[in-house]
């Protein structure tokens, strides 16, 4: 099989054949937030959003804005949708968006 690399070797990509395939399944249906783990991660390491080493206490402030600009962008997306009476598909899609968002800055 070949993978959609985005510009990544097929080697560094290599480490997915050893995750387990119920991680890989919950990634992959959104119960897993593999850009939030990516987050905390580079935060735990002290580096920012660009890999740029800043420290363990500004990485942290970093990853704080990030969630708290996701939880505004759902916001915002779940005013625009009020207001333009959206259908019902669309409000529960941005309600689980505000949901998850609200859930990440819960955790910071």
């Amino acid at each position: 099989m070949k993978y959609t690399t985005c510009g990544f070797a097929v080697d560094e990509l290599e480490f997915l054949q050893h995750v387990p395939s119920r991680v890989l399944v919950a990634a992959s249906s959104g119960k897993l937030d593999l850009n939030q783990l990516a987050r905390e991660e580079l935060a735990q390491r002290g580096l920012n959003q660009q890999g740029i080493w800043v420290g363990s206490s500004k990485a942290q402030l970093a990853m704080d804005d990030t969630q708290c600009q996701d939880a505004r962008r759902a916001n915002s997306m779940l005013d625009a949708l009020l207001n333009s009476g959206a259908s019902g598909r669309k409000m529960a899609i941005a309600l689980m968006l505000l949901a998850d968002a609200q859930k990440s800055t819960q955790r910071a």
